[in-house]
């Protein structure tokens, strides 16, 4: 019997596959061609433990074509492929290639937005993984490089050094792109806040204040809140300052303004500042000097009788003058010495620097035809001061004439009245008079005089 033998050369390849780069995500071809390749192809994979058949999956469909092809996974970086041709006995199998699979860039940790104090240090930090990885920051889509400013511009960190308010509102983004090929990725924008802190106002001198005047000292400040204020005081012209806190004559010495009130003359030449605090720190304000002017000295009025008719009263010491009558203002007395035109209790104001001295003793004007300037001493008055009853001497008058006695108070307003003869001295209970200054007025004839004594309750 005739038996026909066919005899199949031995597959031979023409074409292997060969090693591939691909990025994550793109597609492999992978493809070989063989002569006399009769029987089935089946492509073998080496993940690192020797070749093996392929089964086909979803990850690799078509392992028994001439062509492999699939989608790049990073799992596959490293892999190596080949085909077996199982035609004749042995096998014919294609030289190996291998896989080399970029992994394309992701970003697991973004930048975070910043808030920081002018003039601080900040970095943001971009984690992300990939293959041959290469960064590049931007502020508001600009494209930064390294400066002063910026360093690490081309890093996963980038440093800004000293940043100032003007970056405030700054949205900065890195771009990281991975090797040739493969898609980039960009972070989100990480914002960045710069919080400016600074004194606006600084407190400045006062005019100058009377003693037991009152005044202000203010600063201002701006940045983050809540802002805090500490007012200081010096006494030793600024060499130190220490804390001062509200009671006696300060009031808001945790606030804006600083009050002083009632403020005695041994506070003056001190100096204050403000302590402004935030969370960017603190900051001392400029100094300011607290100006005390004295009060003037009480006035002391003196008398011209030289016309009985139309005294002249004088004031010492003053810049200007304010006389009043009986506790009222004389309108228009405002000169050093005053005409007198009427009886009454006549005192004087002077103002220096702004500031009023105390009222001046009374001086009693008592106009009577023939007016005669009689020293004090024609009378006498015990005891001075008096709690109960005053003694008043007659015995510089005439004992054959009456003398009218009157006495007021320092405002004008009658006390007593009466007429006596013949007596060297008098006594007048003055228990139920208040505490003050009264004036006595004794007449005789044409002849008066004018004393004083004072009330006291002990």
């Amino acid at each position: 019997v005739n038996v026909p033998i066919t005899v199949r050369p031995i597959p031979t390849f023409n074409s292997h596959p060969a090693n591939t780069t691909m990025c994550e995500g793109q597609f492999i071809t992978m493809t070989s061609s063989a002569n006399n390749a009769f029987g089935v192809f089946q492509w073998q994979i080496d993940t690192g433990s020797g070749f093996v058949d392929m089964v086909a999956n979803t990850e690799y469909p078509n392992v028994t074509s001439q062509t492999l092809s699939f989608s790049a996974l990073p799992s596959q970086n490293g892999n190596k492929y080949r085909v077996k041709v199982s035609s004749c006995t042995p096998d014919v199998i294609s030289n190996e290639a291998t896989v080399t699979v970029y992994t394309t860039p992701a970003i697991t940790t973004q930048p975070a937005s910043s808030t920081i104090c002018a003039g601080e240090n900040v970095t943001l930090t971009v984690v992300a993984t990939g293959t041959s990885l290469t960064y590049q920051w931007r502020r508001n889509g600009a494209l930064i490089t390294d400066n002063t400013l910026y360093s690490g511009a081309t890093t996963s960190q980038l440093t800004i050094t000293g940043a100032s308010a003007l970056l405030t509102g700054s949205g900065y983004t890195c771009t990281i792109t991975g090797a040739s090929g493969c898609q980039p990725a960009s972070t989100n924008s990480a914002v960045l806040t710069v919080n400016q802190f600074q004194i606006t106002g600084q407190p400045v001198t006062p005019g100058p204040i009377c003693v037991n005047g009152q005044t202000f000292f203010t600063t201002t400040a701006t940045g983050p809140l809540p802002i805090t204020y500490q007012w200081q005081e010096s006494s030793d012209g600024g060499s130190n300052f220490t804390n001062v806190t509200d009671g006696g004559v300060y009031g808001g010495t945790n606030d804006v303004t600083l009050s002083l009130n009632n403020v005695p003359f041994s506070m003056n030449s001190f100096q204050y500042r403000c302590v402004v605090g935030s969370s960017c720190g603190t900051l001392n304000s400029n100094s300011a000097t607290l100006v005390i002017v004295p009060v003037p000295p009480k006035p002391v009025i003196t008398a011209n009788l030289s016309n009985p008719e139309t005294p002249v009263l004088t004031a010492s010491g003053g810049i200007t003058y304010q006389w009043f009558k009986n506790g009222a203002t004389i309108s228009g007395a405002t000169d050093a010495f005053h005409n007198v035109s009427s009886e009454g209790s006549y005192t004087v104001q002077i103002t220096d620097n702004g500031c009023l001295s105390p009222l001046s003793d009374p001086h009693v004007i008592i106009i009577t035809g023939d007016l005669v300037n009689r020293s004090v001493s024609d009378v006498q008055l015990y005891p001075n001061p008096v709690i109960e009853k005053l003694t008043i001497s007659l015995s510089k008058f005439s004992n054959t004439e009456p003398v009218a006695i009157s006495i007021t108070d320092i405002l004008g307003r009658s006390m007593e009245r009466s007429s006596v003869v013949g007596k060297t001295f008098i006594e007048v209970d003055v228990s139920q008079y208040q505490q003050g200054q009264y004036i006595v007025r004794l007449q005789q004839a044409q002849r008066a005089v004018v004393s004083q004594f004072i009330k006291s309750n002990r």
